[in-house]
């Protein structure tokens, strides 16, 4: 937590820090001078009495430092300036640090060297129930002995992915997760050739493990950047993925680790997911198949053209695969696809990846719509819960429709 400076703020002549958070209620704290072991008292009606805990109060942080008054600048001004900035980034459990550096001044040197990994060790105090004195014993052991006790594994290049970390707030959630990716062999030796590592790309590699030896996660992920836009961005690249192996599948292909290699960036990825598209829906036993499956005035109505196609590899199914309606039903221009095969020539004639999606539609995952006004146009619904949402609405190559398209969807939806 942190001080509300409008609230009781004093400094006695022997440097200690006075502040009360409920004054009504005569709820006054007391944390001593930095050469008295920054102790934490509470004052009750026995008087002044210790309390072994983190007080939650970030004394030095960035966002603080143009609202400290004078009480507090006189208190900081005990503790050392190289120190200061050191403990700066840690939120989490930073009056932990500083109390423990106060009593063992011994540490201050190890905190130099190693901040993240004692950072992590006065965290993980806090779950063994270990005091001051364990962990300053710990502490004083080889790095290799400290990882030992979080992880129960001993390595030392699981010493060098913690000096390599760079945190973006040090907030307990972090702790959490480089907790677990030490644990991982192959998260600790897929970094190893990193010069630094950003937390950010432990989350992702946690939540999404296909991107773990990707050149897309070192080239996209931004340290400045939070954690959640990491997630959304990431997700939104792992069903770029799905997509392609699903249409890789779909053809009778294996996408094996080389296919990381092209998956450098964004762009790369959009590239590598126009090229699978394009290689599915300009199949010419597809296309033949295709012609023989649906009828000319559909053709004519998708605008289909057979002249702009190539030819590649395919084997196809013989059977038409009828969809489960939707409930909702068709409207004017708006009609449900109803098999595999108007699925197929959707997909041909938009240029995108529905076609390969007929799993799906089968299983009643989902339902697909041809959109014909206000734009020429896919949609993909989901039902949950009682409700049907929009998983998917996309125009011809993937194109975002307009904010009209979307108002006439939510319209026909809500009738």
């Amino acid at each position: 937590m942190k001080i509300d400076f409008e609230k009781i703020v004093s400094i006695d002549l022997k440097g200690n820090l006075l502040f009360s958070i409920a004054p009504d209620f005569n709820r006054r704290f007391m944390i001593t001078s930095w050469n008295s072991g920054m102790r934490f008292y509470v004052y009750t009606e026995d008087g002044w009495l210790e309390e072994e805990t983190d007080t939650g109060l970030m004394l030095v942080c960035d966002e603080n430092i143009d609202l400290y008054n004078e009480p507090i600048s006189l208190f900081l001004k005990q503790l050392p300036q190289e120190l200061i900035e050191l403990v700066k980034p840690y939120r989490y459990r930073q009056f932990s640090l500083l109390q423990l550096i106060s009593q063992q001044p011994q540490l201050f040197d190890i905190f130099k060297h190693s901040s993240n990994l004692f950072w992590m060790l006065v965290v993980e105090a806090e779950n063994r129930h270990w005091n001051k004195l364990t962990i300053g014993s710990i502490l004083q052991q080889k790095r290799e002995f400290i990882i030992e006790k979080l992880i129960n594994i001993k390595c030392k290049k699981r010493v060098r992915f913690i000096q390599k970390l760079v945190f973006y707030k040090h907030i307990h959630c972090e702790f959490r997760m480089i907790k677990k990716a030490l644990k991982a062999d192959e998260i600790v030796t897929a970094f190893d050739h990193w010069k630094s590592i950003p937390i950010q790309a432990i989350l992702v590699v946690i939540d999404f493990p296909y991107f773990l030896k990707t050149l897309i996660l070192e080239n996209e992920v931004n340290s400045a950047k939070s954690l959640m836009s990491h997630q959304i961005r990431f997700r939104k690249y792992k069903g770029i993925v799905d997509d392609i192996g699903l249409i890789a599948d779909t053809m009778g292909n294996n996408l094996t680790d080389r296919y990381k290699a092209h998956i450098y960036d964004a762009r790369a990825l959009k590239r590598l997911h126009v090229n699978w598209i394009t290689r599915f829906n300009h199949s010419n036993e597809f296309i033949q198949f295709l012609l023989s499956q649906v009828d000319e005035n559909e053709m004519i109505q998708n605008e289909f053209n057979i002249q702009s196609l190539s030819s590649s590899d395919r084997n196809f199914p013989v059977e038409k695969l009828s969809f489960p309606l939707c409930p909702l039903g068709n409207a004017t221009f708006i009609m449900q696809i109803k098999n595999n095969f108007e699925l197929l020539l959707e997909g041909l004639t938009m240029k995108h990846c529905v076609g390969s999606c007929a799993q799906h539609a089968l299983k009643g995952q989902s339902y697909y719509y041809k959109i014909i006004s206000p734009q020429r146009a896919t949609l993909e619904l989901t039902y949950n819960q009682g409700k049907f949402n929009i998983k998917q609405f996309k125009l011809a190559h993937n194109q975002t429709p307009s904010a009209l398209s979307y108002q006439a969807i939510h319209a026909w939806m809500t009738n």
